[in-house]
């Protein structure tokens, strides 16, 4: 398990060997968040490569509630069940399954996707396997993501469990309950980084490059011992 706090100390050596911690001083924050922005930058190059192994990704369970039909209105509500996750899901880079948490029996069962207007004609549909299936959908409300989710029988899921990458792991590591809630005394710094170590040179390359070019913003241009601001600097990302 590679911990936040050693992607954190690594990284701060790779910048004492460019001199680059004693110019600047970066903060533990910083060092982190720019180092997750990369994170981000290379699993999304990765998924479009289909070259995604399961340890970039992490699962966590969460609540259920019913949505009541003043709030959004089941197709029928006399032949369907709508819920909808307690809290928004963490925001994600890629959202691998959406299953019933594992039981005792070790049975687990995968939610299938579906266009919420085309809820309808699977009601209408005569296929057991169309009418029997247990249904997702997402949703932006305004307030987050929301998993909504559909069932044209009586089951009532309590939860849920969601596989993905996100762009916060560490919050993902501080879910405390099923609720959704962070853990107040959660330890940062000791919570899992998740990512193929065989992608972690890749990370800390494309984050120091981008530190490199930022580094020319200031520079002595003219060789006199004076600092010279560069006409159009490299931006932190």
């Amino acid at each position: 398990m590679i911990t936040n706090r050693k992607i954190i100390y690594d990284f701060k050596d790779l910048l004492d060997k460019e001199r680059l911690s004693d110019q600047i001083g970066y903060s533990n924050r910083f060092i982190f968040n720019h180092i997750l922005n990369y994170r981000a930058t290379l699993l999304k190059r990765k998924k479009l490569q289909n070259k995604l192994s399961d340890l970039n990704y992490q699962t966590y369970t969460i609540n259920l509630v019913e949505v009541t039909d003043e709030e959004l209105p089941c197709v029928d509500s006399s032949s369907c069940v709508l819920l909808r996750t307690e809290k928004p899901i963490q925001e994600f880079i890629d959202l691998k399954a959406i299953t019933t948490p594992l039981n005792r029996s070790g049975e687990v069962i995968k939610l299938s996707e579906v266009d919420p207007d085309f809820i309808k004609y699977k009601l209408q549909s005569k296929l057991p396997a169309q009418t029997n299936n247990i249904n997702y959908y997402l949703q932006n409300t305004g307030k987050g993501v929301y998993v909504y989710v559909w069932s044209s029988n009586s089951l009532f899921l309590q939860s849920i469990s969601i596989k993905g990458i996100f762009y916060n792991p560490h919050l993902v590591e501080a879910i405390k309950d099923c609720a959704g809630n962070l853990d107040p005394c959660y330890n940062y710094l000791d919570a899992n980084f998740p990512i193929d170590t065989d992608l972690l040179t890749d990370v800390y390359s494309l984050a120091m490059s981008s530190l490199l070019k930022a580094k020319t913003i200031v520079t002595d241009t003219y060789n006199d011992n004076l600092d010279t601001i560069v006409s159009n600097p490299t931006p932190f990302k």
